[in-house]
């Protein structure tokens, strides 16, 4: 049996379940490919553990593979809804008032963010009491008309926010007075603030079929509710996909969902009229039926349905080159063929172009440094950002470890070379010289070490977060001297001659918590001297001081936060209106 094959039967199956139809009874070794197929469609389990008939299906909804992914669900719908009525209670008090501009009535926990819109007038408001939340704007996801918000913690991810001020994906797809005119408030869940039907067809349309380019059963479902939910005014449908000049993009949907629909549930979605209107219009589009014959109306069915991606970019750039609100041909050819170039390097070739920052990360050993770059790095991951993690220490540099290969002296692990080191009676000549020499080759391997692995990867926009950076190391070759001075010029021109980080971090908690904690593998001598060294050069690391007494979480929540603040303040705008004005962020 092919792929393809076994797809189809797995359709065959989640279609019963979805139409109440036992004919095809689900088999125990589909049960897993079963739930996948539901997920990738965005049908919420907990509505149809809610709508199906169980008596037919029990075996199936009593099988650990859909009650494992029910309650995962589950979990994420009421901590999403939970963490949205927080922002909502002050929205309200705020006066800021919003829509969930793609629900047609339910709570979208199913959506990979919640998108909600809010007025024009209220979108910086709005904005500004996610930042007060906690939440920051990830300007390296930048789009007209919205901004995308994310809060962190170690141990959670709060619900991701899409705020918008218009439907819009690049351009606008909204009738906006009528929207915020008519839109309705949920009769099962009162926290539900929806458009009107007729706004709901046409802003899923829009969003299925020309920003994602993947049609998923969920989608059919959207469309299906709304046209049975009310006498839909298709008038105001047509006319305002017309007055936004997409209404070609509009009856060519309409085509390929009722397509979509009746192969799998055997049914039309939309009245007859609609389709002969929708037939007649686009015969003038001899590119949209050629498509529309020869492969999308004729490849097989296999949900989600995916739609030819150029086939699509064509749609939208007709839609820009026709509205004369984005300037003259000239300026519209011009922001069709930017924006075409923007998409085909960031989303295509994946080239994220963001500005370079680097990040040092200082504490006594044992202080959490490494718990809070694991959690760092899985935040700026969940950002789509990719970070460059770089250790080092006095004495693991690489120049100074080809002095110890070479040297029998210093054959053994570094750890024990810098503890022979620490031996030393450092009274006599020959001490002074060794430990002379080892502190200069260090302070010269580690400006050439720093040098190049950090010039070069911010001259190519990285992320870098440095585990340890030239204090920690000042710190460590100092704890070798009898008499410690912190303001040999070698040192000066270590500082003077490698990167500056952006922000410095240190991870503050007190030797006592940190042997209490760690006592079989710390000296606590040690530890107290680290800790007074540190607490003498903090001043001059001007660095950023976190309590690590207090919970992981909190702390590592605040650490995360200020790391993306400052990341992503040194974002430039991406565009003036419509256009693209920066490809490369710098």
């Amino acid at each position: 049996m092919t792929i393809i094959h076994n797809m189809e039967y797995i359709q065959i199956l989640a279609i019963g379940i979805l139409s109440n139809d036992s004919t095809n009874v689900v088999i125990s070794n589909y049960y897993f490919d079963v739930v996948k197929y539901f997920r990738e469609n965005k049908i919420s389990l907990i509505e149809l553990a809610k709508n199906t008939n169980h008596s037919l299906f029990a075996d199936f909804f009593n099988s650990n593979e859909f009650k494992s992914a029910y309650q995962h669900e589950l979990n994420q719908y009421t901590q999403w809804k939970e963490d949205f009525i927080q922002i909502k209670t002050i929205w309200e008090d705020s006066g800021i008032d919003y829509v969930f501009h793609k629900s047609t009535g339910l709570f979208p926990a199913m959506s990979d963010n919640l998108d909600v819109l809010v007025r024009q007038e209220h979108f910086k408001r709005a904005g500004e009491v996610l930042n007060e939340m906690g939440y920051v704007n990830l300007r390296n996801i930048q789009e007209a008309h919205k901004e995308f918000y994310r809060r962190f913690s170690a141990n959670k991810v709060f619900v991701p926010i899409h705020l918008h001020e218009r439907v819009c994906w690049s351009v606008p797809f909204d009738n906006i007075e009528h929207l915020w005119k008519n839109h309705q408030t949920s009769v099962i869940d009162s926290d539900v603030k929806f458009p009107s039907y007729e706004d709901c067809i046409l802003t899923n349309t829009a969003h299925c079929f020309l920003e994602d380019h993947i049609i998923k059963i969920f989608d059919l479902f959207s469309i299906k509710q709304s046209i049975e939910s009310k006498n839909i005014d298709w008038e105001y449908v047509f006319k305002t996909a017309e007055n936004s000049y997409w209404e070609h993009s509009l009856y060519t949907a309409f085509i390929v969902f009722n397509h979509l629909f009746k192969s799998l549930f055997g049914k039309k979605l939309f009245p007859e009229f609609v389709i002969e209107k929708s037939k007649n219009y686009i015969e003038q589009y001899h590119w949209i039926t050629k498509k529309l014959n020869n492969k999308v109306l004729t490849n097989p069915v296999v949900m989600p349905f995916h739609v030819p991606h150029l086939w699509i970019r064509r749609h939208s750039a007709l839609r820009e080159l026709r509205d004369p609100s984005f300037g003259n041909k000239i300026e519209r050819y011009y922001q069709v063929f930017s924006g075409l170039i923007d998409r085909f390097f960031h989303l295509k070739l994946r080239i994220e172009n963001h500005p370079n920052f680097f990040i040092t990360l200082s504490g006594i050993d044992g202080s959490g440094k490494s718990s809070h770059i694991v959690s760092l790095q899985t935040a700026l991951r969940t950002c789509d950002i990719n970070s460059k993690l770089l250790w080092s220490r006095a004495g693991s540099t690489p120049l100074i470890s080809f002095f110890l290969k070479i040297n029998r002296k210093f054959k053994k692990s570094k750890t024990a070379n810098i503890k022979r080191l620490q031996n030393l009676q450092f009274g006599n000549s020959k001490s002074k010289l060794l430990l002379w020499f080892w502190r200069n080759i260090n302070v010269i391997d580690l400006i050439l070490y720093y040098l190049l692995k950090i010039g070069l990867a911010r001259l190519f926009g990285k992320v870098i977060i440095a585990d340890r950076y030239i204090y920690d190391s000042i710190v460590d070759m100092e704890s070798l001297s009898v008499s410690p001075d912190y303001s040999r010029f070698s040192y000066k021109i270590l500082k003077l001659l490698t990167p500056k980080p952006d922000l410095s971090i240190f991870i503050d908690v007190t030797p006592d918590e940190v042997y209490n904690r760690l006592k079989d593998e710390l000296i606590k001598e040690d530890l107290e001297k680290e800790y007074k060294t540190y607490k003498i050069i903090i001043p001059e690391m001007k660095a950023q001081l976190y309590d690590n007494s207090k919970p992981f979480n909190e702390v590592s929540e605040l650490i995360i936060s200020d790391v993306l603040f400052k990341f992503f303040n040194k974002y430039p705008d991406k565009y003036k209106n419509y256009k693209v004005i920066s490809y490369r962020y710098k």
